[in-house]
């Protein structure tokens, strides 16, 4: 029945599956499933104690192993691509799509590659025609890819340029009087351009002198 190693724990399951992916013999693998307990258990309890045989292994190794393999590959596919590309940038699914599209035509390659050439000429049309049919999506797909990064690349530079225009504007408003009094609602232009006028003379020309509108110093200062 082939629904015995399907029904049994997941983690013999997983054990059962690097056996086979290890290439182990049958007889090898049917010796050490059959004598686990909880293997043991479940076939007395569900299939009248008939043990897992060659047959049972077999229908699983078409269906439950290759369908683990796939996981497996996914996995091990998904954990070699970068956590960010070039610019530092995190990868988003587009990135991944394209992987993924990568890796299809490669297989599709290879199997065009290990395929027999038919000696009928109808046959070979027909097989060439079964190529095209997955081949045209994959370079739908690609072409598709391009143009949204190329649109994704558009949108970025407009953005930039945009927020480069933003803040000319934003200075250029500061700069209109009515905000700058807005702004500095307590400052007093003159005022403003006295001080400059007194650092100049003081930090640089080293002179020191009173102004009409400072206080006199007081006596002690000269001493």
């Amino acid at each position: 029945m082939a629904g015995k190693i399907s029904r049994l724990p997941r983690d013999i399951r997983e054990q059962l599956n690097v056996r086979l992916d290890n290439a182990q013999s049958s007889k090898t693998i049917l010796k050490w499933l059959n004598e686990l307990p909880e293997v043991r258990d479940i076939l007395q309890a569900q299939f009248a104690g008939q043990p897992i045989d060659e047959g049972n292994l077999s229908e699983y190794r078409k269906r439950g192993f290759r369908k683990w393999q796939i996981q497996r590959a996914a996995l091990v596919f998904s954990s070699d691509l970068p956590a960010q590309d070039s610019s530092g940038q995190s990868l988003v699914p587009p990135h991944l799509l394209e992987q993924f599209v990568q890796w299809i035509s490669m297989r599709l390659a290879a199997a065009a590659e290990s395929s027999a050439i038919a000696e009928d000429p109808k046959a070979e049309l027909r097989d060439l025609r079964n190529f095209l049919t997955d081949i045209v999506p994959l370079r739908r797909s690609e072409l598709i890819s391009r143009r949204i990064r190329l649109e994704e690349q558009r949108l970025a530079m407009a953005h930039s340029k945009n927020e480069q225009e933003l803040e000319k504007l934003f200075w250029k408003w500061t700069k209109r009087p009515d905000i700058v009094a807005k702004l500095f609602p307590y400052r007093d232009p003159d005022k403003e351009r006295r001080k400059v006028v007194r650092l100049i003379d003081r930090e640089l020309l080293g002179i020191n002198r009173t102004y009409a509108d400072e206080p006199e110093p007081e006596p002690a200062c000269y001493i």
